[in-house]
Formats: C-alpha cells, sequence, structure tokens
C-alpha cells in the first residue's frame, strides 16, 4: 500500500543565484549557443523556468550586478565575465 497523507505538497522553484545561471550560460557557450539561444535554451527548464522566467531572471541579475544582461527584441547582449 502506499502511504497516505492528509498535507497537500506543493513544488517551490529553486532561488536563482549569479553562479548557477552563469555556469548555464558558460556551458551553453561550450555547446556553441549563441546569446538568443542560450534565453531559449530547454535546459532552463530543469530550473522551472520558461522563456519569460529566463528574460525575468537574467534581468534581475543584472540588477544586482551578477552579470550583464540587455536585450532589445530579439537583440541580446549577455555577458558573465571571463568569458573568451
Amino acid at each position: 500500500m502506499l502511504f497516505r497523507s492528509k498535507i497537500a505538497k506543493t513544488s517551490v522553484r529553486p532561488a536563482l543565484y549569479g553562479a548557477p545561471i552563469r555556469l548555464i550560460v558558460r556551458v551553453l557557450r561550450l555547446a556553441r549557443m549563441n546569446d538568443l539561444e542560450i534565453v531559449h535554451a530547454p535546459l532552463f527548464r530543469l530550473l522551472a523556468l520558461d522563456n519569460t522566467d529566463v528574460i525575468d531572471a537574467l534581468a534581475e541579475l543584472n540588477q544586482d550586478g551578477e552579470l550583464r544582461f540587455r536585450m532589445q527584441g530579439d537583440v541580446i547582449e549577455l555577458d558573465v565575465g571571463g568569458d573568451d
């Protein structure tokens, strides 16, 4: 028999910090993805982020000084530092 519980289960998105996002961006750059492809990469779904959430998270990290992110239409500038 499976366990039963009267407590409702909910999932919570992990907190987004600069270091994990910079790591993901670097990995995607190693896979030769450009900035637009990175923002729309399915890898972010592992963090429960859709495209809009990714853009919002990058914008917030930009405001915090964790990375540089600018977007105007389909033109995206993304700099996480330490890139060659």
